[in-house]
């Protein structure tokens, strides 16, 4: 199977001086959202869909580092297809998000026909409309040396709809009309209620995906890859589970981590190439970090990395492990670990051989199957980091010797799982390590005193598994207050001061609202169905406020 990627291959250089950088969330896609109004969903399932999205989208405009969700389209399908918001940049344009969202749950309410099926004409034409405004927002916006990042829809339909398999055939029959080459997916998202779930035997946050196996006989293009029909429940925790989705990595240009096992028969070492998963959304990285942890660890409360607009995301080095010990899981204290936990799988990088890609995904399924089998974990230790090629060429040129630091080189655990994955902790080492006096064991407590801690015990709900999608914290609906007071005080505060004021902390004239260039006029509240358009339509105005920084409002 062809890339759309171009093959490229590392230089001597770059493998000789471990120079080979991976780039974590640089190939994030833009999303567009196609609502099909007139497949009968109900008012309660698109009210779950917008807020899930709500939620979602306030934490992409507030996370630090790059943003997950780089662009967001969002569209409208009844008899026509309608737009109620072009392509535009996710950070910066929340409240406009939160407009375009609050109109598709007042037109939920509204529907009153249901319509048989989506007409062929009307899903062509959302889908070249979407494609259209994709290409027109970015060589409106970038220069053409720019990498492009790919565009993935979601049209979002009603389960119940007999004609579901059709609309996955428009669609399919749709894309030979529209250029492919940057389109990375379309999923035809059926949604269906709860009632649904429980009749048919199926369990809470759970989804099935099933690929169009076969493209068009006459057009040449392979469909199969692109588009997806998925099934899934309407209610928040599965909707959040599926669209969740849209924070992970997407690229897998070079793999992320090598362990490196000792020689089994031949005196090359075993390497397995790895690939790195979030498990968690650090809460460093958000607002109100110090109410995720018992200490502030000397944090300043603000996000270690500032939410940023760049799409080029951020380039690693290559991380190498050197496997030291195998350990029973039963040894391994749960105090000396620390840190994010993140997902191991093995790697899929596409500059990989397939052959070489099979034999290590075989590899990393043996060792995970034989830790487990053993419960046995790995304690490895990173391997120390090569100067970069660039710095020794530049100072050849200055004839400096370069200045090389022998950095400290961590400590790691590898826990393995039943489905054949691993997890990866930071382990604590000799320098962390803070002599704790424990005293000498008490005497046995009172009876008196464990029956009355027993009873105050017994009201407390006791449960089997801790299930934390049951378990929220309120972090969105701060997120959301928090970017909409920011944008309201950014309105207020345009009308007493000039169009350009001078920050405290960059020494420069910087525009108070941002460029003009892009934005959207904002909508009248007695705005009708035909002239929306007009409203939302691209215009150099400078209505809409920024929120990209609202961290100066917590100062």
């Amino acid at each position: 199977m062809q890339s759309r990627y171009s093959k490229q291959v590392p230089s001597e250089n770059q493998l000789k001086y471990g120079a080979v950088k991976t780039k974590v969330y640089g190939r994030q896609p833009a999303t567009a959202f196609v609502f099909d109004m007139g497949s009968g969903i109900s008012g309660e399932a698109i009210s779950n869909v917008c807020d899930t999205l709500e939620n979602l989208f306030s934490m992409a405009c507030t996370l630090g580092g790059p943003c997950r969700i780089p662009f967001v389209s969002v569209m409208v399908l009844t008899t026509f297809h309608e737009v109620l918001l072009p392509m535009v940049g996710v950070r910066g344009n929340f409240t406009r998000i939160l407009s375009c969202l609050k109109e598709i749950r007042e037109m939920a309410e509204n529907m009153t026909e249901v319509f048989s099926s989506a007409k062929e004409e009307g899903v062509s034409q959302a889908l070249i409309e979407v494609c259209m405004q994709y290409q027109h927002h970015w060589q409106g916006n970038f220069q053409s040396s720019a990498p492009q990042c790919l565009l993935q829809i979601f049209l979002i339909t009603n389960k119940n709809n007999k004609n579901l398999p059709d609309i996955t055939k428009m669609v399919e029959k749709a894309i030979q009309t529209v250029n492919v080459e940057h389109l990375k997916r379309i999923q035809v998202v059926g949604i269906c209620s709860f009632n649904e779930i429980i009749s048919g035997g199926g369990e809470d946050g759970e989804y099935s995906i099933s690929q169009i196996a076969s493209g068009s006989e006459n057009s040449g293009i392979e469909t199969g890859d692109i588009v997806e029909m998925v099934t899934i429940e309407s209610d928040p925790i599965s909707l959040q589970i599926f669209f969740g989705g849209l924070f992970k990595d997407s690229g897998s240009d070079n793999e992320h981590l090598h362990l490196i096992l000792p020689p089994s028969s031949d005196l090359s070492p075993l390497v397995v190439k790895c690939d790195l998963f979030e498990r968690l959304i650090s809460p460093t990285q958000l607002p109100f970090q110090q109410q995720f942890f018992v200490h502030t660890e000397g944090t300043s409360g603000k996000p270690l990395l500032q939410p940023s607009n760049k799409i080029s995301g951020v380039a690693l080095p290559l991380l190498k492990i050197q496997i030291r010990q195998v350990l029973p899981s039963s040894c391994l204290c749960e105090s000396l670990l620390f840190g994010m936990p993140y997902i191991v799988e093995p790697t899929s990088s596409w500059k990989i051989d397939w052959d070489e890609l099979e034999r290590n995904r075989k590899n990393f399924r043996a060792l995970c199957h034989l830790l487990f089998e053993k419960n046995n974990v790995l304690i490895g230790r990173l391997e120390r980091q090569d100067t970069d090629s660039s710095t020794i060429q530049s100072a050849k040129k200055s004839n400096v010797r370069p200045f090389r630091l022998e950095e400290p080189q961590g400590y790691f655990v590898l826990l393995p799982t039943q489905n054949g994955s691993m997890l990866i902790k930071s382990l604590a080492c000799k320098e962390l390590m803070l002599h704790y006096h424990q005293e000498s064991p008490v005497e046995h407590p009172l009876i008196s005193d464990l029956q009355l801690v027993e009873a105050s015990l017994n009201k407390v709900p006791q449960s089997d598994i801790f299930n934390p999608l049951l378990e929220a914290s309120g972090l969105y609906s701060a997120l959301k207050k928090l970017v909409t007071h920011n944008s309201q005080s950014g309105l207020q505060k345009r009308t007493v001061k000039p169009l350009y004021v001078e920050s405290p902390k960059v020494k420069q004239k910087q525009p108070l609202f941002g460029s003009s260039k892009g934005s959207i006029r904002k909508v009248s509240p007695g705005s009708s169905n035909q002239n929306r358009k007009a409203h939302y339509s691209l215009a150099n105005s400078s209505d809409w406020v920024d929120d990209a920084d609202f961290f100066s409002e917590m100062d």
